[in-house]
């Protein structure tokens, strides 16, 4: 695939996207909790989370 036609799928996926793929993730991160392996450090248990922010870099 060209450089140019890569770059406009992927600002397509952005603009049409994005928030279904927020959801989804949102959703996914909620169920699976305690499957998700998280490092903590500092935290002794995660009671709650929340995404934040997503940002689509590529698309391949």
């Amino acid at each position: 695939m060209r450089i140019g036609l890569e770059h406009s799928f992927t600002n397509y996926v952005k603009e049409k996207y994005c928030n279904e793929l927020f959801e989804a993730l949102q959703d996914f991160i909620i169920d699976q909790l305690d499957n998700l392996e998280l490092r903590l450090n500092v935290v002794e248990e995660i009671d709650e989370i929340n995404l934040s922010d997503i940002e689509i870099k590529q698309i391949s």
